[in-house]
């Protein structure tokens, strides 16, 4: 297609564009105050092939925020888990607890953790959506990439992806060879993986993985001395690549069983309990990471995800099939009274025995790249079954009950989406899509305790539209501007009623610019939320409950930009900054309390990583890699909302290091020190009014040393 910009005019153009460039890039590097420079990024390389938008291109073609992390970037950074990209990745962050987790992006989040409730960022495994967050706070072995794109995905993701999506993309290489591995670290820790590929034909093997990692958890029981925060990770994974004709076939099946006790060192903290509470005068803790129960907590989840990706080439076209499979249990024993009060004034045991399972199929229909109009377009359907069973009573008061309740639940939803682009010329493109999705969630709760039955459906239909232009003034740079709209679905709440509510709604519009000048790579943007019917889960003093309403609103704006440069063959640099300022409207909670003007949850105002990588070749085969990097964030908003006055945590940085030897091609050593300099810092933190305020704290410093064999 010919350009309707003359040739003196398009000149023009890339000087200006040539000069944005080098602006962008210094403004990036310029010296920041002493606390900006203590942060931990990661920029992703132009260079890296994503398949973010559903199909195969460059980070520099998408026109959008997107992080990317490679296997080498992970292990170089001591990344070992879903919850540790929070230190690369400014904006994202996860707020672990017993009864499930918390993810949110840019502000975006869910603060409910339950199965009633819907997570507003969407995880995908090797193309399937997670239905439940927990199913992703998992250990990372094995894997070839991680994209994290920010920004509502309502066209191309659909419903539950108003702050974004995450993708795990596995290592899917079945040349012949592997690699096994052992860690130790601080409190018993030891971790193994191994991954090896089996070729049977040209393009088609079989390649099978693993990991197990298990320690005595950084938090006590010091009546039982039983390990509390603990992990015990059993996973494999087995995948098969097959070539029939034109034909590819993947198919992916991964089984993840954690026996741990992962934020089973919830306690109550009588300094900041309201006095003449339930516990006052508890001795429940002893210290952080020294609390009492009167019996141990348990908690286990099992995550089974099947994944079968068919394409096939049909001239100008490419046809793929992604069917999709998960089963997901959890079951948690908690002793949820203040343990050692010296009044004895009530002995609590709640016990959650939960279940899902879904399967998913979507249809995608793909254009020839080359074309002047490439087109992505499909359709999806989506079938969730579960239940959620309580049971809550007083066993030193004759067993009795208070709650004995079981809610079972069937979601289904149904969609068909496209996605254009369209060269307007040689160097800019207009991107247009939507997606029109049907869902419909069904619960009916029991009760055994004297409580009424109930049923009830929320369903919604919806239209997510986005439109984007982009200009690509020369190979190395991009700028672009675009809306799009993202739709979280309705849900129900649980224990005591179902209290079903809406769906909630987000308009997002950002500008931005992606490149590389020199040696330096760069990424800005700007952006807004107009988020409306939020849903947010807050206390009922009615019956001390928890309960979700969408009731309020909320403007969310800001402004994130990254940079790495390689200042040397051996020395590299990378920033991170993310401002966010985000404010609800129009929002008063059951208990009364206008909370207008305050902040989302989980959405700290400030936002910096930073880290300084150092390669050292020691000869022709052997080399040292360093890496320390540092994040911080300030003063943010724990997910409770129950009493935003007191559910916060101050700002804090946490600083890591870690080292590589390559003796040879085959073997290497490592190690990692996370939280240097062992801050204490709370993930949650929850008022529950006359029983007081119950928090969890994140890990203490650790340590882990690997020794790894490739073959």
């Amino acid at each position: 297609m010919k350009s309707a910009i003359s040739g003196r005019s398009r000149k023009r153009i890339r000087q200006l564009a040539a000069t944005l460039q080098v602006g962008v890039a210094g403004i990036i590097l310029m010296p920041a105050p002493s606390e900006a420079q203590t942060g931990s990024g990661a920029v992703s390389s132009d260079e890296i092939v994503v398949t973010a938008r559903k199909k195969a291109e460059t980070t520099l073609d998408v026109p959008s925020t997107l992080d990317v992390f490679s296997a080498d970037t992970l292990a170089g950074a001591g990344i070992n888990s879903t919850a540790e990209l929070t230190r690369l990745t400014p904006g994202l962050n996860f707020a672990p607890r017993v009864d499930g987790t918390n993810i949110a992006l840019r502000g975006v989040s869910s603060n409910a953790a339950s199965f009633g409730a819907n997570p507003s960022v969407a995880v995908h495994f090797d193309g399937v959506y997670l239905p439940q967050p927990d199913m992703a706070l998992t250990e990372l072995f094995d894997i070839d990439r991680i994209e994290i794109l920010k920004g509502p995905q309502g066209t191309l993701y659909g419903r539950n992806a108003t702050g974004g999506a995450i993708n795990l993309i596995p290592d899917s290489s079945v040349a012949r060879g592997g690699e096994v591995s052992l860690g130790l670290g601080s409190f018993d820790l030891y971790r193994v993986r191994f991954a090896v590929g089996v070729p049977i034909a040209e393009e088609s093997g079989i390649r099978l993985s693993g990991a197990v990692a298990k320690d005595d958890g950084y938090t006590k029981s010091f009546l039982h001395d039983a390990p509390l925060d603990n992990q015990y990770i059993v996973a494999l994974r087995g995948i098969g690549v097959f070539k029939a004709g034109d034909a590819k076939i993947r198919l992916a099946v991964q089984y993840v069983d954690d026996d741990g006790g992962l934020g089973t060192g919830f306690q109550y903290s009588p300094e900041l309990s309201a006095p003449g509470g339930v516990y006052a005068g508890s001795i429940q803790r002893r210290g952080p990471r020294l609390i009492s129960t009167d019996l141990p907590t348990t908690r286990r989840t099992s995550a089974l995800v099947g994944a079968l990706n068919v394409s096939v080439p049909l001239g100008a076209v490419e046809l793929q099939s992604i069917t999709g499979f998960t089963h997901f249990k959890m079951k948690y024993v908690l002793d949820t009274d203040a343990a050692g009060n010296p009044a004895g004034i009530i002995d609590e045991i709640e016990t959650h025995d939960q279940s899902s399972r879904a399967v998913s199929q979507e249809l995608q229909i793909r254009t020839d790249s080359a074309a002047h109009t490439r087109v992505v377009a499909g359709l999806y359907a989506f079938r969730e079954t579960g239940k959620v069973g309580l049971d809550y009573r007083l066993p030193s008061s004759g067993d009795f009950v208070i709650f004995d309740e079981e809610t079972r639940f069937r979601s289904t939803s149904f969609a068909a989406f496209i996605n254009a682009e369209v060269d307007l010329s040689d160097d800019l493109t207009l991107i247009g899509g939507g997606r029109y999705t049907s869902d419909r969630k069904r619960a009916a709760y029991s009760s055994r305790a004297g409580s009424p039955d109930e049923s009830g459906i929320t369903r919604s239909k919806s239209f997510t539209p986005s439109l984007q232009l982009r200009w690509r003034p020369s190979a190395s740079s991009m700028f672009y501007a675009n809306y799009s709209r993202g739709l979280k679905a309705g849900g129900f709440n649980v224990g005591g009623d179902l209290g079903l509510y809406g769906p909630e709604a987000l308009n997002a519009y950002e500008i931005g610019a992606k490149g590389r000048t020199g040696v330096i790579g760069y990424e800005i943007a700007g952006f807004y939320y107009d988020y409306s019917k939020v849903q947010l889960r807050t206390l009922d003093p009615i019956g001390n409950v928890t309960r979700v309403t969408n009731d309020a609103n909320a403007k969310v704006y800001g402004i994130e930009a990254s940079a790495n440069a390689r200042a040397t063959d051996r020395l590299t640099l990378d920033a991170h900054i993310l401002y966010v300022d985000s404010t609800i409207r129009n929002f008063v909670n059951p208990r009364g309390d206008d909370l207008s003007g305050i902040e989302l949850p989980l959405t700290p105002k400030w936002t910096l990583t930073g880290g300084i990588a150092y390669d050292l070749p020691l000869g022709d085969h052997n080399a040292l890699q360093l890496r320390t990097d540092v994040k911080y964030q300030s003063n943010t908003l724990l997910p409770g909302f129950n009493n935003p006055a007191i559910e916060r945590q101050k700002g804090y940085a946490l600083w890591s290091a870690t080292a590589r030897y390559d003796v040879n091609d085959a073997i290497y050593f490592s190690m990692a020190v996370l939280n240097i300099t062992d801050k204490l810092y709370a993930v949650t933190r929850n008022d529950y009014d006359i029983f007081g305020v119950v928090e969890r704290y994140g890990a203490p410093r650790t340590f882990e040393a690997r020794l790894g064999v490739r073959f």
